[in-house]
């Protein structure tokens, strides 16, 4: 095993100095014409989506009543975004289109999760049934006087995504306003508490003993990846005074998270774990819209290398030179 510069490992595998190596869009580039190696293109366990306010907090500045709280809202703009397009305008080879919060192919993957497939005459059609009216002059949707008007918080990272989301909702007649933040602050607007009398933690006789995170924001771009199992996704969407900072709840969501983590069968776990992903992607506090992909590139004197999910190293004891 090498590490260094990428470049650098590049030109030794193409030397024959290493046998393989992990590689980004401008890697795979590099190799997908040269018959002299295999490309081996696999999801990874790794999602990325909208995260959404489903509804008001304890702290006042969540009580005002927004878009995003109505899930025909949220919903609309998952038909309004065109997601083929804006995984191959930002991922490139590296990523793929996709829908449930869990990983492509993983246990919780369910085959029935409503993909959104893009429609935006539909996205259009949802938000009139708002009562929402376009203004010709600024092609926004507007009602009772104030324009169809959205934040969305991102860091650096996503910025390409959050240019395409702006020109995709756009189109659909919404006013999506752009933040950027660097991580550290975006994950401090995600987890900002306040206590049980709303008070926020630089407001006098702030309670820490009853504090819970009260986020304010209307939607912002992170990803997820699972680490080892489905159970890492229940604190975001059950009632947990840190990480579910959407404001969401769904009694069926918390029993189905309960019952999976208890369910040694497998097939069951599956089953239970679908109807999880089903109802959320209907709910979208989560709008999932791309997978990550890796990418390895192997001499052809590399044998036995079959990557999954999983990664590409499970399988090391069955490679061989050939």
């Amino acid at each position: 095993m090498k590490f260094g510069e990428l470049v650098a490992l590049t030109t030794q595998l193409q030397s024959g100095e290493i046998d393989m190596l992990e590689v980004e869009e401008e890697g795979y580039n590099t190799f997908k014409n040269d018959k002299n190696f295999n490309i081996y293109t696999y999801p990874m366990l790794s999602v990325d989506y909208v995260g959404f306010l489903t509804g008001p907090g304890r702290a006042a500045d969540t009580r005002d009543d927004r878009p995003v709280f109505n899930k025909n809202i949220r919903q609309a703009l998952a038909y309004a975004t065109n997601k083929e397009a804006l995984v191959n305008g930002a991922y490139g080879v590296m990523g793929y289109a996709h829908d449930s919060i869990f990983p492509k192919n993983s246990l919780g993957d369910s085959p029935n999760d409503n993909p959104y497939t893009f429609n935006l005459a539909k996205a259009k059609a949802m938000i009139e049934a708002e009562g929402y009216v376009m203004n010709n002059t600024t092609k926004f949707y507007e009602k009772n006087g104030k324009s169809l008007r959205i934040e969305m918080y991102y860091a650096e990272s996503s910025a390409p995504q959050a240019a395409i989301f702006k020109e995709q909702w756009k189109a659909a007649g919404v006013d999506l306003n752009l933040k950027l933040v660097d991580f550290g602050a975006l994950i401090g607007v995600l987890l900002r508490k306040s206590d049980a009398n709303g008070r926020l933690a630089n407001e006098a006789g702030y309670d820490q003993t009853t504090a819970a995170t009260d986020s304010n924001f209307d939607t912002y771009l992170l990803g997820f990846a699972q680490e080892s199992d489905p159970q890492e996704y229940a604190q975001y969407f059950v009632d947990d005074p840190f990480w579910n900072f959407y404001h969401y709840d769904n009694a069926n969501v918390r029993t189905w998270f309960a019952e999976q983590e208890v369910t040694t069968d497998q097939t069951k776990r599956s089953a239970i774990l679908h109807q999880i992903s089903e109802q959320i992607t209907e709910d979208l506090p989560w709008f999932t819209y791309a997978g990550k992909n890796e990418t390895i590139i192997a001499g052809k004197n590399i044998g036995g290398l079959n990557p999954d999910t999983r990664g590409y190293t499970l399988d090391a004891h069955l490679w061989f030179l050939q």
